[in-house]
């Protein structure tokens, strides 16, 4: 909510009135040489995966207004999704495909960070795919935000139709999964 001269408005508070797990806060920032008011809803994580409903209610004066208290009701949709995410969810290889098929691991909590401990294709022949495990930007425990897991077609198998699963192992013990195919 921009603020001007002209209608001197201020947030007075911002609050969950529906939503398990919602938080709301709010500030006042300088952006491009104005003032902004900014009202950040946020979720906590752990939440049960799949769509979410909630609201908070913003309450601001504006003295030179009538009425000069007001509030204003905001929905809060969300999906929820899991904490580390592997994308995509499918990947095709055509046999002429040198490059391979490029999947990424990815934290999605700011600043969390995790371990890949194996990546490995199942439900094909042991030599047909290779996978190489690259961390971006890990810190010194070895952990990152992100992980590009690159998966290359092997010499066996040409012409073959195949239907594998990328399985990849978190340190933790997480199982994430995705489809890989190739012709």
């Amino acid at each position: 909510v921009p603020t001007s001269s002209i209608l001197d408005v201020e947030i007075t508070n911002s609050r969950v009135i529906s939503g398990e797990g919602l938080q709301s806060t709010f500030t006042l920032e300088e952006q491009l040489g104005r003032e902004v008011w900014l009202v950040n809803a946020e979720l906590e994580p752990g939440l049960k995966i799949g769509p979410w409903n909630g609201a908070i209610k913003i309450e601001f004066s504006a003295p030179t207004q009538d009425p000069p208290d007001r509030e204003l009701t905001v929905p809060v949709r969300a999906r929820i999704v899991n904490d580390v995410t592997l994308r995509p969810r499918r990947a095709f290889l055509t046999a002429t495909n040198t490059a391979g098929a490029l999947f990424t691991v990815q934290a999605l909590i700011p600043g969390e960070r995790v371990t890949i401990t194996s990546a490995s294709i199942t439900d094909c022949p042991e030599d047909l795919f290779s996978s190489t495990v690259t961390a971006v930007r890990p810190d010194a425990q070895g952990r990152a935000e992100s992980w590009k897991i690159r998966v290359v077609r092997g010499q066996g198998g040409q012409g073959n139709e195949i239907d594998a699963r990328l399985l990849v192992t978190l340190s933790d013990g997480e199982t994430l999964s995705a489809a890989l195919s190739s012709r």
